[in-house]
């Protein structure tokens, strides 16, 4: 997910597709403090261009099911 992203903000893909003029941000949210650290680490280590436009975000409850 990240490597496509990645490739979406180099070609500015997103933001031509859509007609956006401000930059793109990205936000995931996980349940887990500890794999959401590792998403960070992850992007910060192979993507570091793309770490400004990652947030990431923990859900302490979980996500509801519907």
């Amino acid at each position: 997910m990240i490597e496509t992203y990645r490739d979406l903000s180099a070609k500015d893909a997103i933001r031509r597709r859509y007609g956006l003029k401000s930059p793109l941000l990205i936000l995931m949210a996980f349940t887990n403090p500890t794999r959401a650290a590792k998403c960070l680490d992850l992007v910060a280590q192979t993507t570091p261009n793309l770490a400004s436009q990652v947030l990431v975000q923990t859900v302490e409850h979980g996500f509801p099911r519907f």
